[in-house]
């Protein structure tokens, strides 16, 4: 499982994927948390987004300065709470398998009070709703089996992989982050500059682990605002438009297991999409 290579996906039980999934969608509120309370405000909740780190599997928040600078990380090996310096040392960890949201975030506390930061700034009050969960109501995190904690990071690994190569050949593409919100991997591309975020238009190309509309993981590329769908057309290869409540399209994660050179089918599907949504929005 190394940074620089793809991780061939193998047919798994998507129930037992979709266990593990919504646990760590869960946890890693805890790790989102410490970024967005000790960095400035920012209006879109940028500073609780995470980053995945492909030498250790794990999804680290933004750096804070401190008594010693740190980040925390969530880790899909190992299946816990990580604190790390700069030379990315851990300084702390915390396995949360049996474990409630509370004795993690007390967890938390701990460490940070060891960077002279107050403590009583972190909590676990969010700016958006999550999917109802039994964690958020006192149960501890339970049944995450390692080896499908280690297959849901691979999706996230081989989107984060694909998706370094891909940004730069787009100027404007973003960095490649996941919105602790929706749980997606993601960049995103700058198509017409309004000089407002909200007015101006987007391609985007990702990672979702799973949702609402497909209970796996799934490859998309969509655009804001939605694209004229009657411009539309198909794909060389695998990929199909999502016309329910968004616009986008989609590879499941399950169309790709036993099929060759995976890597360059999604590469493929990438390109495609975006530059389809591209030429759309600006004809």
């Amino acid at each position: 499982m190394g940074p620089d290579e793809w991780f061939e996906l193998e047919p798994i039980d998507n129930e037992r994927l979709s266990v593990v999934r919504k646990q760590f969608h869960q946890a890693l509120q805890n790790v989102s948390a410490v970024g967005r309370k000790f960095l400035p405000e920012s209006s879109r909740d940028e500073n609780a987004i995470l980053y995945w780190v492909p030498q250790f599997w794990r999804l680290a928040g933004k750096w804070i300065g401190a008594s010693k600078t740190f980040r925390s990380s969530i880790s899909f090996s190992d299946q816990s709470i990580h604190i790390v310096d700069r030379e990315m040392s851990s300084l702390a960890s915390f396995g949360f398998e049996g474990k409630t949201h509370n004795q993690v975030m007390v967890w938390l506390e701990e460490q940070i009070k060891r960077f002279e930061l107050s403590s009583s700034e972190l909590t676990m009050s969010l700016p958006y709703e999550l999917p109802p969960y039994p964690t958020q109501k006192g149960k501890p995190f339970e049944n995450i089996d390692p080896e499908t904690a280690l297959i849901l990071g691979a999706h996230f690994h081989n989107c984060h992989y694909v998706l370094s190569d891909l940004r730069s050949k787009y100027e404007g593409a973003s960095e490649i982050r996941l919105w602790p919100h929706h749980f997606d991997l993601a960049i995103s591309i700058l198509v017409k500059d309004s000089g407002d975020y909200e007015t101006s238009t987007y391609v985007s190309a990702g990672l979702s682990p799973g949702d609402q509309y497909y209970d796996q993981p799934y490859f998309y590329v969509n655009s804001w605002p939605y694209a004229d769908e009657s411009k539309l057309q198909g794909f060389s290869g695998i990929g199909a438009w999502h016309t329910d409540d968004w616009l986008g399209a989609v590879v499941m994660a399950e169309e790709l297991w036993r099929i060759a050179n995976q890597e360059n089918i999604v590469k493929i599907f990438y390109q495609e999409g975006i530059d389809q949504l591209i030429n759309v929005l600006l004809d």
